[in-house]
């Protein structure tokens, strides 16, 4: 399972916390998991990179963090 599929599926099941902000402590920007979902969906789909470089750090901290999940 991708990591689109995986966070969908994660948001589906805990709506709340994934609108959550949370703070990127490196560069200081908040996020929710839910807004990085909504980039990497429009990513997949469109096929044009969507996120920033700050985002792409968010989305590598992610992608480890729901694999414990």
């Amino acid at each position: 399972m991708e990591l689109v599929e995986k966070l969908e599926k994660w948001i589906k099941e805990h709506p709340t916390e994934a609108e959550l902000p949370a703070m990127n402590v490196t560069t200081g920007k908040t996020y929710t998991i839910k807004a990085i979902f909504e980039k990497l969906k429009a990513e997949k789909e469109g096929g044009v990179a969507a996120l920033t470089d700050d985002e792409l750090e968010v989305k590598e901290q992610i992608s480890k963090w729901i694999k414990e999940v």
